[in-house]
């Protein structure tokens, strides 16, 4: 998988300029606060939601299109939360980030 995909990204972007494999386009990069609100139902009170908290973050708002466009074509809109400070056990940590929780979030073709 890791061939095809260098593969791809060789064909897509000249040599030094190469972008993001998926939504290489980037709408808007913000500083945001995630708030785990304290009333949550008790059924949905696991890992991040389970103490109410203000954790600081980061949002990426993108495009989906693996080819950069004008914003005017319809696309779908990706939506990457990055909260930083979580502690706890990780199912799976990357690039040594040991206190992060992503959440990315897709709109759906039938809003285009």
């Amino acid at each position: 998988m890791e061939i095809i995909l260098q593969e791809k990204m060789s064909r897509d972007y000249p040599a030094g300029l190469t972008k993001r494999d998926a939504h290489p386009k980037t709408l808007a990069c913000l500083q945001a606060e995630f708030i785990v609100e304290p009333n949550i139902p008790a059924e949905f009170k696991k890992g991040i939601f389970k103490f109410p908290q203000t954790y600081p973050a980061w949002i990426r708002i993108s495009s989906a299109n693996g080819k950069i466009q004008s914003d005017k074509a319809k696309d779908l809109r990706g939506f990457a939360i990055k909260i930083m400070g979580v502690k706890g056990e990780r199912f799976q940590t990357q690039n040594n980030e040991k206190e992060t929780q992503d959440f990315v979030l897709l709109s759906y073709r039938a809003c285009l």
